[in-house]
């Protein structure tokens, strides 16, 4: 089986990718095809519930806006640490 998760083509060469994909699904029978439309892009609670339950012993936020929100974490016992950005 096969699971489609990400965007919807939004363009014609995002299209003709997906197109592609469908064929060699066909091709090797591998159907059926589930498509789930994913933005790529959490909310903060659901990211912040995503760590609880993962439970790790440090956390490295790199992909984020708002790198104090973890902090929130430190009281959990789960150890957040800052990236160094400076070069």
């Amino acid at each position: 089986m096969y699971i489609h998760s990400a965007t919807e083509p939004f363009n014609e060469e995002m299209e003709i990718d997906f197109k592609r994909v469908e064929n060699w699904l066909n091709h090797f029978n591998l159907l059926p095809i589930h498509h789930m439309h994913v933005s790529g892009h959490g909310s903060g609670n659901e990211i912040l519930a995503m760590i609880r339950e993962i439970n790790p012993e440090k956390l490295y936020p790199i992909h984020t806006e708002n790198i104090e929100s973890f902090d929130i974490l430190k009281d959990e016992g789960i150890e957040v640490i800052h990236p160094n950005l400076s070069f």
